[in-house]
């Protein structure tokens, strides 16, 4: 409230304070809430005509929001938008980026578009592999979700592969007994 009195209710900053608002809402399923913080974050970012990473950020965690809340088809369109946002503002290297190219990775494996699945988990790994900590969970996570996709194509060579290279940085990086692991297996 502070923040609105001293910039008013359509200032940028109240944008990036929707997004972790929206984001925190998200993580303890109070959906509504958070579905309204996102809406209002991307308002504001238009209304102010920002076009950059925070805009993408927000049409993700929007995308997000709608997945959970059973709205498939709505999300992809969410995430499809923050990606142009990616592209359109040439950023080609963010771990942002990854992890919208992984989240629509697997809603398209949800939905059985196991290969525009696999399109996207590609970028995200490749990104990811880049951008992150090679013994990172993130690639890890990247790894499990292509050998899901893999096996839903029923290329069970390639599934092989990324459930290896998954298990053995899970190994790495979580140890041997744990539950992320465990999931691998």
């Amino acid at each position: 409230q502070i923040r609105k009195n001293l910039y008013g209710e359509d200032h940028s900053v109240n944008a990036f304070l929707y997004t972790k608002l929206g984001t925190q809402y998200n993580l303890v399923d109070k959906l509504d809430q958070a579905l309204d913080a996102f809406q209002n974050s991307i308002r504001i970012l238009k209304k102010q005509g920002i076009k950059d990473m925070d805009l993408a950020v927000a049409y993700k965690g929007l995308a997000l929001v709608l997945e959970k809340s059973g709205k498939d088809e709505e999300s992809l369109l969410y995430f499809k938008r923050a990606l142009k946002v990616f592209k359109d503002n040439d950023i080609n290297d963010s771990p942002e980026l990854a992890d919208c190219y992984h989240e629509l990775g697997v809603l398209y494996k949800k939905l059985g578009r196991y290969n525009e699945s696999v399109k996207n988990l590609l970028e995200d790994l490749k990104i990811s592999e880049k951008a992150l900590p090679e013994s990172g969970e993130d690639v890890a996570r990247s790894y499990l979700a292509l050998c899901e996709a893999y096996f839903g194509l029923k290329d069970y060579d390639k599934a092989l592969k990324y459930a290896k290279k998954s298990l053995e940085l899970g190994n790495k990086v979580f140890g041997r007994d744990s539950p992320h692991c465990v999931d691998t297996i």
